[in-house]
């Protein structure tokens, strides 16, 4: 029976709005499922302990036993993961293949149930800079990639067409992390609307930022997003 299940967990499996469920046992070492990703998908892990006493869950994705990322205790705003749970977000696959999801214990000597979601994302298109028309749809941010160098100051902008939106501006950075966000700039201006939202931010480092906007209510309608890159 051990060995059927472990045989199982090796296998490719889809993953996608479908979590599983494992079992980690002390002192038993990580277990690992597989997982077939495509180059430039985003996906979203999280590894959520199931137990009546929470444990401490790590999580590690790697492709050819190379490591491509790794998080224990989340620092995310996702609801319904723990403190110790672990979750690795907005993460961009590299290249076609099968990637391991590692998950284990921070002591190693732990036990308890892990439930295991993964949520994947077509590849995000670049921005299109200065100027693009986005059109948002109920309840969805509109995604796009920005390449940004070291020392540049990039402001954002996302300005209501519409007279229907609430516009929310978010930068990450390349390991998914917040570099800035923006909801009702605070800027004197006569060219935005009350509600538009602005945020301006340094570079600290050359690398591919995903930027997002989306609408505080989820409403649909058009925006123009402005992208001013200084050096």
């Amino acid at each position: 029976m051990i060995w059927a299940l472990l045989i199982w967990l090796l296998q490719p499996v889809t993953l996608p709005d479908t979590p599983i469920a494992i079992t980690l046992s002390a002192n038993d070492g990580p277990l690992d499922v597989q997982y077939s990703g495509t180059s430039d998908e985003i996906i979203d892990v999280m590894a959520h302990s199931l137990s009546d006493e929470p444990i401490d869950v790590t999580l590690e994705i790697l492709l050819d036993e190379q490591r491509i990322a790794f998080n224990d205790d989340h620092d995310t705003s996702v609801q319904g993961l723990k403190p110790q749970d672990a979750a690795i977000t907005n993460l961009r696959l590299p290249a076609n293949g099968d990637y391991t999801l590692r998950v284990h214990t921070f002591s190693g000597a732990q036990s308890g149930e892990v439930e295991i979601r993964l949520t994947a994302n077509p590849a995000v298109a670049p921005c299109d800079p200065p100027e693009q028309v986005v059109t948002l749809q109920p309840h969805t941010a509109y995604p796009c990639l920005i390449n940004l160098q070291a020392g540049q100051t990039v402001t954002l902008t996302a300005r209501d067409t519409s007279g229907t939106l609430d516009p929310v501006l978010r930068l990450d950075q390349p390991d998914g992390t917040l570099a800035v966000q923006n909801d009702d700039h605070a800027r004197s201006s006569l060219t935005l609307n009350t509600l538009d939202a602005q945020a301006a931010y340094t570079v600290p480092a050359d690398g591919e930022y995903r930027l997002t906007v989306h609408d505080f209510a989820g409403q649909t309608g058009q925006l123009a997003l402005t992208i001013e890159i200084e050096s």
